[in-house]
């Protein structure tokens, strides 16, 4: 490959490509290693947009688990707080079997 101001520089292509180059961003990695990221224009046309279905933006958050562009929201559904109670018991008897365990005398 060569880059202005500094010549030609070793690179591995990982893929072939067939078009007009238009930008080469060097960048260097924090372990001293560089990657290039190379912007073709290869020719053809954008594809049509696809009116089957519509499209939707999707955000996810802490309030509400989801929350579409459409506006409906879908509550989070709090699976630990709902089993919490059943929890802490089978964890105190596991934690309790682990300690009897580890006290126990080795034969």
């Amino acid at each position: 490959m060569h880059l202005p101001k500094i010549g030609e520089v070793y690179c591995r292509v990982h893929r072939w490509f067939e078009g007009q180059i238009k930008t080469v961003t060097v960048s260097r990695n924090p372990d001293g290693r560089y990657h290039a990221s190379i912007l073709i224009d290869d020719g053809s046309d954008k594809p049509a947009p696809n009116a089957d279905g519509k499209a939707i933006g999707i955000d996810l958050g802490l309030k509400h688990f989801v929350v579409t562009s459409d506006g409906e929201k879908y509550n989070n559904p709090r699976h630990l707080k709902k089993h919490e109670r059943n929890l802490l018991p089978q964890t105190a008897k596991t934690v309790e079997e682990a300690t009897r365990v580890e006290l126990s005398p080795k034969s």
